[in-house]
Protein backbone atom coordinates (compact mmCIF):
# COMPACT_ATOMS: atom_id res chain seq x y z
CA UNK A 1 0.00 0.00 0.00
CA UNK A 2 2.94 2.70 0.41
CA UNK A 3 3.54 3.82 -3.15
CA UNK A 4 -0.27 3.87 -3.11
CA UNK A 5 -0.12 5.93 -0.18
CA UNK A 6 2.54 8.02 -1.44
CA UNK A 7 1.05 8.64 -4.38
CA UNK A 8 -2.53 9.76 -2.60
CA UNK A 9 -0.78 12.44 -0.34
CA UNK A 10 1.24 13.69 -3.53
CA UNK A 11 -2.41 14.45 -5.12
CA UNK A 12 -4.24 15.97 -2.37
CA UNK A 13 -4.67 19.75 -4.12
CA UNK A 14 -6.71 17.74 -7.35
CA UNK A 15 -10.18 18.10 -7.66
CA UNK A 16 -12.46 15.10 -6.55
CA UNK A 17 -13.35 12.92 -9.58
CA UNK A 18 -10.03 13.22 -11.50
CA UNK A 19 -8.20 10.86 -9.66
CA UNK A 20 -10.06 7.47 -9.40
CA UNK A 21 -8.40 6.37 -6.17
CA UNK A 22 -8.94 9.92 -4.67
CA UNK A 23 -11.89 9.90 -2.56
CA UNK A 24 -11.61 12.95 -1.06
CA UNK A 25 -10.29 15.97 1.52
CA UNK A 26 -12.72 16.61 4.30
CA UNK A 27 -13.09 18.54 7.54
CA UNK A 28 -14.72 16.08 10.30
CA UNK A 29 -16.36 18.75 11.81
CA UNK A 30 -17.90 20.45 8.49
CA UNK A 31 -19.54 16.97 7.40
CA UNK A 32 -20.60 15.51 10.45
CA UNK A 33 -22.00 12.86 8.56
CA UNK A 34 -18.42 11.42 8.68
CA UNK A 35 -18.70 9.84 12.43
CA UNK A 36 -15.10 10.87 12.88
CA UNK A 37 -14.96 13.63 15.88
CA UNK A 38 -11.31 12.99 16.31
CA UNK A 39 -10.47 13.66 12.20
CA UNK A 40 -7.68 15.48 11.49
CA UNK A 41 -8.64 18.93 9.92
CA UNK A 42 -8.74 18.24 6.43
CA UNK A 43 -8.54 14.77 6.12
CA UNK A 44 -7.60 13.03 2.71
CA UNK A 45 -9.21 9.44 2.33
CA UNK A 46 -8.09 7.37 0.53
CA UNK A 47 -9.18 3.95 -1.60
CA UNK A 48 -6.82 1.22 -2.59
CA UNK A 49 -7.10 -2.46 -3.05
CA UNK A 50 -11.12 -2.36 -2.58
CA UNK A 51 -10.40 -0.49 1.16
CA UNK A 52 -10.73 3.32 2.04
CA UNK A 53 -7.84 4.27 4.17
CA UNK A 54 -7.59 7.71 5.99
CA UNK A 55 -4.60 9.64 6.97
CA UNK A 56 -3.99 10.30 10.81
CA UNK A 57 -0.62 11.28 10.90
CA UNK A 58 -0.33 13.48 8.67
CA UNK A 59 2.74 12.22 6.56
CA UNK A 60 2.78 9.67 3.57
CA UNK A 61 4.31 7.17 5.65
CA UNK A 62 2.05 3.57 5.19
CA UNK A 63 1.99 4.11 9.07
CA UNK A 64 0.58 7.40 9.02
CA UNK A 65 -2.80 5.90 7.84
CA UNK A 66 -5.02 3.89 8.66
CA UNK A 67 -8.27 1.47 6.81
CA UNK A 68 -11.75 3.54 7.73
CA UNK A 69 -15.12 1.79 7.74
CA UNK A 70 -16.51 5.58 8.50
CA UNK A 71 -17.04 6.90 4.55
CA UNK A 72 -17.91 5.07 1.77
CA UNK A 73 -15.96 6.11 -1.31
CA UNK A 74 -19.14 6.99 -3.99
CA UNK A 75 -19.29 10.13 -5.15
CA UNK A 76 -20.49 10.63 -9.21
CA UNK A 77 -21.45 13.68 -10.90
CA UNK A 78 -21.81 15.07 -14.14
CA UNK A 79 -21.49 18.62 -15.20
CA UNK A 80 -22.09 21.17 -17.94
CA UNK A 81 -21.03 24.77 -18.00
CA UNK A 82 -22.64 25.38 -21.63
CA UNK A 83 -25.71 27.29 -22.23
CA UNK A 84 -28.35 26.00 -23.18
CA UNK A 85 -32.03 27.96 -24.26
CA UNK A 86 -35.30 26.72 -25.42
CA UNK A 87 -38.22 28.99 -26.48
CA UNK A 88 -40.81 26.31 -26.20
CA UNK A 89 -42.90 24.96 -23.32
CA UNK A 90 -41.76 21.14 -23.49
CA UNK A 91 -39.43 20.26 -21.29
CA UNK A 92 -35.47 19.89 -22.29
CA UNK A 93 -33.02 17.79 -20.70
CA UNK A 94 -29.57 19.77 -19.38
CA UNK A 95 -28.56 17.07 -17.67
CA UNK A 96 -29.04 13.63 -16.94
CA UNK A 97 -26.27 11.28 -14.09
CA UNK A 98 -27.53 7.17 -14.18
CA UNK A 99 -25.11 6.24 -10.77
CA UNK A 100 -23.98 2.93 -11.20
CA UNK A 101 -25.57 -0.19 -9.08
CA UNK A 102 -25.19 1.42 -5.61
CA UNK A 103 -25.44 -0.30 -2.44
CA UNK A 104 -28.03 -0.38 0.14
CA UNK A 105 -27.62 3.22 2.09
CA UNK A 106 -28.25 6.67 2.56
CA UNK A 107 -27.44 9.47 -0.58
CA UNK A 108 -27.12 12.94 -0.98
CA UNK A 109 -28.46 14.60 -4.20
CA UNK A 110 -27.43 17.40 -5.48
CA UNK A 111 -28.65 19.72 -8.60
CA UNK A 112 -27.05 23.36 -9.07
CA UNK A 113 -27.69 25.62 -11.90
CA UNK A 114 -27.95 28.96 -13.17
CA UNK A 115 -30.72 30.67 -15.51
CA UNK A 116 -31.67 33.36 -17.15
CA UNK A 117 -34.91 34.32 -18.43
CA UNK A 118 -36.54 36.62 -21.22
CA UNK A 119 -39.56 38.51 -19.98
CA UNK A 120 -40.68 39.20 -16.62
CA UNK A 121 -44.29 38.39 -17.16
CA UNK A 122 -44.01 34.46 -17.51
CA UNK A 123 -41.56 32.28 -16.23
CA UNK A 124 -38.40 29.97 -16.10
CA UNK A 125 -39.21 26.41 -15.05
CA UNK A 126 -36.51 23.87 -13.98
CA UNK A 127 -37.51 20.65 -12.91
CA UNK A 128 -35.44 17.93 -10.94
CA UNK A 129 -36.41 13.94 -11.42
CA UNK A 130 -35.19 10.96 -9.21
CA UNK A 131 -35.75 7.46 -10.87
CA UNK A 132 -38.50 9.86 -13.05
CA UNK A 133 -40.33 10.95 -9.96
CA UNK A 134 -40.42 14.86 -10.04
CA UNK A 135 -38.54 15.91 -6.80
CA UNK A 136 -38.30 19.97 -7.66
CA UNK A 137 -40.11 22.16 -9.79
CA UNK A 138 -38.44 25.35 -9.46
CA UNK A 139 -40.65 27.90 -11.16
CA UNK A 140 -39.79 31.72 -11.35
CA UNK A 141 -40.26 34.69 -13.11
CA UNK A 142 -37.58 37.12 -12.95
CA UNK A 143 -37.95 40.51 -11.95
CA UNK A 144 -35.04 42.26 -14.25
CA UNK A 145 -34.28 39.97 -17.66
CA UNK A 146 -31.06 40.92 -17.62
CA UNK A 147 -30.28 38.81 -14.45
CA UNK A 148 -28.85 35.59 -14.27
CA UNK A 149 -30.08 33.50 -11.60
CA UNK A 150 -28.16 30.97 -9.80
CA UNK A 151 -30.34 27.96 -7.48
CA UNK A 152 -29.13 24.80 -5.60
CA UNK A 153 -31.26 21.96 -4.29
CA UNK A 154 -29.94 18.65 -2.37
CA UNK A 155 -32.23 15.51 -1.84
CA UNK A 156 -31.60 12.97 0.70
CA UNK A 157 -32.47 9.23 -0.53
CA UNK A 158 -32.71 7.16 2.22
CA UNK A 159 -32.06 3.34 2.77
CA UNK A 160 -31.99 2.51 -1.10
CA UNK A 161 -30.09 0.14 -3.42
CA UNK A 162 -29.93 0.00 -7.51
CA UNK A 163 -29.35 2.51 -9.63
CA UNK A 164 -30.49 5.72 -9.20
CA UNK A 165 -31.10 8.19 -12.40
CA UNK A 166 -31.37 12.30 -11.91
CA UNK A 167 -32.44 14.31 -14.47
CA UNK A 168 -32.55 18.26 -14.38
CA UNK A 169 -34.89 19.54 -17.28
CA UNK A 170 -35.87 23.25 -18.22
CA UNK A 171 -38.44 25.29 -20.32
CA UNK A 172 -40.11 28.10 -20.89
CA UNK A 173 -44.07 28.86 -19.47
CA UNK A 174 -44.71 30.78 -22.31
CA UNK A 175 -43.99 29.89 -26.25
CA UNK A 176 -41.62 32.11 -27.93
CA UNK A 177 -39.67 33.37 -24.60
CA UNK A 178 -36.64 32.53 -23.89
CA UNK A 179 -35.56 29.67 -20.90
CA UNK A 180 -31.47 29.45 -21.18
CA UNK A 181 -29.89 27.28 -18.44
CA UNK A 182 -26.09 26.53 -17.82
CA UNK A 183 -23.32 25.99 -15.20
CA UNK A 184 -24.96 23.20 -14.71
CA UNK A 185 -24.20 19.98 -11.72
CA UNK A 186 -25.66 17.40 -10.64
CA UNK A 187 -23.42 15.16 -8.03
CA UNK A 188 -24.38 11.95 -5.94
CA UNK A 189 -22.61 11.12 -2.43
CA UNK A 190 -23.05 8.53 0.06
CA UNK A 191 -23.77 9.58 3.13
CA UNK A 192 -23.96 6.04 5.47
Amino acid sequence: MSNDVEQAYEIDSLIVGQEPNLIGIFSGGVLPHIAVPDAPLYSIYYRSTGETYRNVGGGSLEADWERSATFSPLYEFIQDQTSSSTNGTSFQNKLSLASSNLTQGNYRVQVQYGWKYSNNKFAFEGRVTLNNTVQELHTQTPANTSNTHFISRAFLVENFSGQLTCDLDFRSTKNGKTASIFSALIDLRRIS
